[in-house]
């Protein structure tokens, strides 16, 4: 259906049940796109964000004329993977309490990371991905595309610089991923969509590793398979637990010998590993200026907020409540 006026143009394309929608305004010179879903909308700086209840969500972070500015969405949480890969301008990000600015190939790998959008430039554009852990186990099955040295690494720090190769091999297969998400259903629809998942996922794991590769020694057995097995338990019992012995308990493991592969295979201690955990966690909720100092040692289980205060104050160089006065 077109609709028309002295100084602007509206052409509205309409199909059937579950098909996109595209509304074109044009005027002068300026031409705007913006895309509709069944359930969602992009316009100005605001995401365009599809959920499916099947554990993966796709986001469209797109360009238009306004100007740029502040935005509000958090991807963070304890189950979700999240990937976000900036394709022009600028983004602003606080990642487990710090502001980070990424530009044109810069990938996050967000593995139980905080991840908040803060800022973007008037030509910013990114997708942004996001998974359950259910979901992606499911698609894996019993694949682990990605290193125990690369975890390691990525806990570090989940912001990669891509080359240019890599940079189009993972929006291609991003964008493959958007094209089932917001295409038209089939009976395969479900199906399609983990197969290019999984595509994507070992094209990014060749991509990302490069710079992060172990021994094939140290790669096999059943090594390998607890330092995994002690990443992905962490997260599951950070807010109460916090020795090293709990986690060896939890692998049915002596903490030596816990202490041991961790250094082999990350060349951190277990209890910096398990500090980092929690210290990122101390961070997410400083955000939160409604909590107490005290409610915080409350809810991760600290004797009291001296204690607290001095933990975070060893990792970070300054208090808590400094902290959070600085990123208001």
């Amino acid at each position: 259906k077109r609709l028309s006026s002295k100084n602007t143009r509206l052409s509205i394309l309409v199909a059937g049940r579950g098909a996109r929608f595209y509304l074109c305004g044009i005027q002068s010179t300026m031409t705007r796109t913006m895309k509709f879903s069944e359930t969602s909308i992009c316009t100005n700086r605001q995401p365009m964000c599809r959920k499916e209840e099947r554990g993966i969500a796709f986001c469209e972070i797109g360009a238009s004329r306004e100007p740029g500015g502040q935005v509000a969405k958090d991807f963070s949480s304890s189950n979700r993977q999240v990937h976000l890969l900036v394709i022009d301008g600028q983004l602003d990000i606080c990642i487990n309490g710090q502001t980070r600015r990424l530009h044109r190939g810069n990938f996050v790998d967000g593995i139980h990371q905080s991840i908040s959008l803060r800022r973007t430039s008037p030509d910013a554009r990114a997708y942004v991905l996001v998974l359950t852990e259910n979901y992606l186990a499911d698609t894996l099955k019993d694949r682990m595309p990605f290193s125990p040295a690369y975890l390691m690494h990525n806990l570090a720090d989940p912001v990669h610089a891509v080359a240019q190769d890599g940079f189009r091999t993972i929006l291609r297969g991003m964008e493959r991923i958007r094209q089932s998400i917001f295409g038209m259903s089939s009976r395969f629809a479900d199906d399609i969509l983990q197969q290019k998942l999984l595509i994507y996922l070992l094209e990014l794991a060749e991509i990302l590793e490069t710079d992060n590769v172990l021994p094939s020694s140290l790669e096999m057995g059943k090594k390998r398979e607890l330092f995994i097995a002690f990443m992905q338990t962490i997260p599951l019992h950070i807010k109460k637990e916090h020795t090293v012995n709990f986690y060896a308990g939890c692998l049915h493991v002596t903490p030596q010998y816990l202490r041991r592969i961790v250094k082999e295979f990350s060349g951190q201690s277990a209890y910096y590993v398990i500090s980092h955990y929690l210290n990122r966690e101390i961070c997410k909720l400083l955000s939160d200026t409604r909590l107490s100092l005290q409610e915080i040692a409350d809810e991760l289980h600290f004797s009291d907020q001296a204690v607290l205060s001095k933990f975070f104050k060893r990792i970070n160089g300054t208090s808590p409540l400094k902290y959070r006065n600085e990123r208001k």
